[in-house]
């Protein structure tokens, strides 16, 4: 359990724009070898999403939501 707990970690570091360089390319070719461990992305997504939406982001989490997540237009529109 300890395991899948830090990998959420790394991938919300990942998905705030926070992973080291050394980390965004092992996760996404891991990512882009592995339908399973994209389809535990979009989770980690979806779940970093309703917590911004719920206002339970830390004021630095939301503030790295608001600065790398929603700068794509896709992600703005939805």
């Amino acid at each position: 359990m300890t395991w899948q707990i830090n990998k959420d970690k790394t991938l919300v570091r990942y998905l705030l724009g926070d992973a080291s360089d050394a980390e965004k390319i092992r996760l996404e070719e891991e990512y882009f070898g592995d339908d399973g461990f994209f389809g535990q992305l979009l989770v980690v997504e979806d779940d970093l999403i309703d917590a911004y939406v719920r206002g339970e982001l830390s004021e630095s989490d939301r503030e790295r939501f608001e600065k790398s997540f929603l700068t794509l237009p896709r992600r703005r529109a939805a």
